[in-house]
């Protein structure tokens, strides 16, 4: 599911089947696989935007009845609704006050991660990494996939998983094989 769900969301199909078929221009390791810090705290910031504001999750057996629910939620529901610009920094609001102009910070030396998320910006309609910030994210999960010998990349490469919807096998489906998402 990283590979073939995941990362083809963050990345996009063609790069991750280039970087699987012909391996990494860039990232390599020589003893053991590492995140470097160019993915760590540059390209991958990207999945710090993939976060929803809420959660619902693990319905137990009756869609209807609440107290088998789960809900998680990353607002302040105590936030008062009527002030368009909160003194602190919980969030909740987008007030004008609030937006940087980065412009003004950056010139030829710009940061790696607002590098990456503008050209996601331009290049993908912000819908996954541009070519820049995808090859990094790809090249780094990939490689530390392939660096773990435990791995099926390592142990079968050609293995496919024998259930699920059609010819892949998603998140959807581990989820529907588990029994964890009721019938609503």
């Amino acid at each position: 599911m990283v590979l073939h769900e995941f990362l083809v969301k963050t990345v996009g199909e063609p790069l991750v089947k280039t970087v699987l078929d012909t391996g990494p221009k860039y990232y390599s390791w020589r003893h053991d696989p590492y995140i470097p810090v160019e993915f760590s705290v540059g390209a991958y910031r990207f999945g710090h935007s993939q976060v929803r504001p809420s959660y619902r999750a693990n319905f137990g057996t009756n869609g209807d009845d609440i107290g088998q629910q789960f809900f998680a939620f990353f607002s302040d529901h105590q936030l008062d609704p009527t002030d368009v610009d909160p003194a602190d920094l919980r969030g909740g609001c987008r007030a004008p006050r609030r937006f940087i102009d980065w412009q003004t910070f950056f010139d030829k030396r710009t940061p790696l991660w607002f590098y990456v998320l503008r050209e996601a910006d331009l290049k993908q309609s912000g819908q996954r990494l541009g070519p820049v910030g995808g090859r990094i994210v790809a090249e780094v999960i990939i490689g530390l996939i392939r660096g773990d010998r435990d791995s099926y990349l390592r142990q079968d490469p050609e293995w496919t998983p024998t259930y699920g919807a059609g010819d892949g096998f998603t998140m959807v489906d581990l989820l529907n094989t588990a029994e964890v998402v009721a019938k609503l």
